[in-house]
């Protein structure tokens, strides 16, 4: 069991440099008000931007956007791009394992074109692009500029260092004491298909450092990595329940991001 706990402490060490200078970029990012403007302003071009934002780690994007949708300042097939997009933690937390680069890499791109993609077929089916509230400015969203962007970042990182610290030692542990066929989602990967995603959907950043700690032990696999994240948004589906009042509607969305992640998991973890 020390073995279990010095192993966990030591990888959090490894990563806890990269952390803090992703999360230092994102916070620079996240925090200009130029950002929310240009966003606004994307209109027709919504679902590629949402889709790339979705790519930076962190779900403080996918929150943006939930705001911004609640007040119709964006289309819904940005927003589902951007919740399609987003990873979480998991993108920072790969960067730090070298022998996962190619897969990571894979792995934006796959969730990057299958989001923009989404979002394009989303917004031609409903015409969301001709209902945007074009009398909307960035000022409804809420700021974040008047934080201490250093004190964020040092925040951020500890907390996610923490999560990756239990994260490990659990799996460590239960490995230790159970077989490692026995601690798996399922050994079936369809099942895993269909299930990743519940667990992506939890929103918390838990559920992301969960998944892809899973993922980089080989208890689950890439396709179930794939669809479980492409489910999950981090907390931007609770500021979408929280802004937006049209409570069928956010259900619907939370539905369809459930099926999308089931069927893209399918799907991949059929030909891998």
């Amino acid at each position: 069991m020390w073995d279990a706990l010095l192993d966990a402490l030591l990888d959090t060490l490894n990563i806890i440099p990269i952390l803090f200078l992703v999360y230092l970029i994102i916070e620079f990012v996240s925090h200009s008000d130029n950002f929310h403007s240009k966003v606004i302003k994307a209109k027709k071009f919504g679902p590629l931007i949402g889709g790339a934002l979705g790519i930076f780690p962190q779900c403080g994007f996918s929150s943006a956007m939930a705001d911004l949708y609640s007040k119709r300042a964006i289309t819904i097939g940005t927003l589902f791009a951007v919740f399609i997009a987003t990873s979480d933690e998991a993108i920072v937390i790969m960067i730090a394992y070298p022998n996962f680069i190619l897969n990571l890499l894979i792995f934006i791109a796959i969730k990057f074109v299958v989001a923009v993609i989404i979002g394009y077929i989303i917004d031609l089916i409903t015409k969301s692009y001709k209902k945007i509230n074009k009398n909307i400015n960035s000022h409804f969203v809420e700021k974040h500029c008047e934080c201490n962007i250093l004190k964020e970042t040092i925040i951020q990182t500890l907390q996610i260092s923490l999560f990756v610290f239990v994260a490990t030692f659990l799996i460590n542990a239960l490995l230790l004491l159970v077989p490692i066929e026995s601690f798996t989602i399922s050994s079936n990967k369809f099942v895993q298909a269909l299930i990743a995603p519940l667990i992506g959907l939890i929103p918390n950043c838990a559920s992301s450092i969960f998944l892809v700690e899973l993922y980089l032990n080989n208890l689950l696999f890439f396709g179930s990595l794939i669809g479980g994240l492409s489910a999950g948004s981090g907390v931007g589906i609770l500021v979408l329940f929280r802004k937006n009042k049209n409570i069928k509607e956010n259900l619907l969305i939370t539905l369809f991001l459930y099926l999308i992640g089931a069927i893209l998991g399918l799907i991949i973890n059929l030909f891998c």
